[in-house]
């Protein structure tokens, strides 16, 4: 950011030679002459001054009998200077980055990620009637307001998140996976119940909610792992739930009695 603002204003490489350099960059510092990247030279000294001080050196050179030769230009007043004869060429240069810039305030791609019964064509109507679509301004659209006229108008989707990169519009969705109908039966919901009374050694759940843990008495009915998946929205409210079949390994350390009889004579 700096070379930004320093490029702007224009800087010169120069060179001070003469009786004392070093009482020549003093009084710069004593009136508030900026130099930078100061290089010894032998008896002499290169260094870097903005364009608008530079024109505030003849009082100090005449003042320490320095001589100062300009060894390099760098900045935007010189390619103005450069390109004067070339007014038409910089002026449209300017007028297609202020195009460019223009431009990025609207909306030019929409992506879904995560839809299999929400389609590009279904959203992209669903966009449509709310003017949302290709060409729109970004700052008209609402995300929160879309995000829940989503969930309203598909009562499959159980999570959905929208976001705006660049000039893409992108919208994330979570579709409930029961469906109505016929389904197979390994899709129907069911808990993980405990068989015998004990103590909770250690619990892996790989699908469904644990609701014990390590260490826990238990006893023989209780549930282990819930198949009813709570699902959540971006503010932390429970919006649907799940069905799933829980599935994990819970070892239960338990103890049983057990006695045996033997004849006094065998």
């Amino acid at each position: 950011m700096l070379f930004v603002f320093r490029f702007m204003r224009g800087f010169l490489r120069i060179r001070v030679t003469g009786f004392s350099p070093e009482r020549f960059m003093n009084l710069c510092s004593s009136h508030g002459i900026l130099l930078w990247d100061i290089t010894p030279c032998g008896c002499c000294y290169e260094m870097t001054v903005a364009l608008p001080d530079f024109y505030r050196l003849k009082p100090i050179l005449r003042k320490t009998k320095t001589r100062v030769h300009i060894l390099g230009r760098t900045g935007f007043p010189f390619l103005m200077t450069r390109w004067r004869k070339r007014k038409l060429f910089f002026a449209g240069f300017l007028a297609c980055a202020f195009f460019l810039v223009y431009l990025s305030t609207f909306i030019w791609a929409i992506d879904l990620e995560g839809g299999r019964q929400l389609t590009r064509e279904m959203l992209l109507d669903f966009l449509s009637d709310r003017q949302i679509a290709y060409g729109v301004k970004k700052s008209s659209i609402d995300i929160d307001a879309l995000e829940k006229s989503l969930r309203n108008e598909y009562p499959f989707i159980t999570w959905t998140s929208s976001k705006i990169e660049g000039t893409k519009l992108m919208i994330y969705v979570k579709e409930n996976d029961i469906r109505t109908g016929s389904q197979p039966e390994e899709k129907t919901s069911a808990d993980l119940l405990a068989d015998t009374d004990g103590v909770v050694e250690s619990i892996i759940t790989r699908q469904g909610v644990p609701l014990v843990q390590e260490g826990e008495a238990v006893k023989a009915g209780d549930i282990l792992i819930s198949g009813d998946v709570p699902i959540e929205s971006d503010d932390k409210v429970i919006v649907g739930h799940q069905l799933v079949r829980a599935d994990g390994d819970v070892l239960v350390r338990t103890s049983k009695s057990y006695s045996d009889s033997l004849a006094i004579r065998y």
